[in-house]
């Protein structure tokens, strides 16, 4: 069964790992997500990385000083692995899923079936922001939102994004799963992994 072929493709992503306050934002940013430079906030250099994926052909780069990059992980086809939270076992995430497109549906059916699944699921669910965006050239689709989850033994509040565009009859979601209080500190980390994403 195809991960994506319903309205629980959502829940499935979600629920593997850990997922992220407020109302909807009418202004979309920039068509195209610009990339980050290698100097961080503090003033250091941050390593830079490049992974091609030779099943799917694509690359990205991506800082690799503070993510660990694994393939199938789960039922991810690449995750990037960042710092431990506080318990110590859920991490800050980028992660790449692809699957097969469900047939009779648009890009736009399939964000909503996806932001559908969401408000049923997660405690605290909100949009916070729906844009359209370039990826790789292609046309995509980017949702923030915002939900509460059990970390160890505290309730976290989360601020994640994911955007997903089409390409060959396959759908790719890039997602940044992050608790809101660190939303900022790596938000780099995931535009340079959208905004460096090619196709070869």
């Amino acid at each position: 069964m195809n991960k994506f072929n319903t309205v629980f493709s959502f829940i499935l992503i979600m629920l593997l790992l850990l997922a992220v306050p407020g109302c909807k934002q009418e202004a979309p940013p920039p068509s195209t997500i610009p990339m980050p430079g290698p100097i961080s906030s503090d003033g250091t250099t941050r390593p830079t990385d490049l992974y091609t994926n030779s099943e799917y052909g694509f690359s990205f780069s991506f800082f690799s000083d503070e993510f660990e990059l694994i393939e199938n992980y789960r039922d991810f086809d690449v995750a990037l692995l960042g710092p431990f939270l506080w318990d110590y076992e859920h991490r800050i995430n980028i992660l790449i899923i692809i699957d097969k497109f469900p047939k009779n549906k648009s890009l736009d059916d399939f964000i909503e079936d996806n932001i559908e699944a969401g408000e049923k699921t997660f405690e605290d669910y909100a949009t916070v922001d729906e844009y359209s965006v370039t990826v790789a050239g292609l046309p995509a689709r980017a949702v923030v939102f915002t939900f509460k989850q059990k970390v160890g033994e505290e309730i976290a509040e989360y601020e994640d994004i994911f955007i997903a565009f089409i390409k060959d009859s396959m759908v790719y979601m890039i997602k940044y799963d992050v608790p809101t209080e660190f939303y900022e500190e790596f938000k780099d980390y995931f535009d340079m992994v959208v905004s460096s994403f090619q196709f070869n």
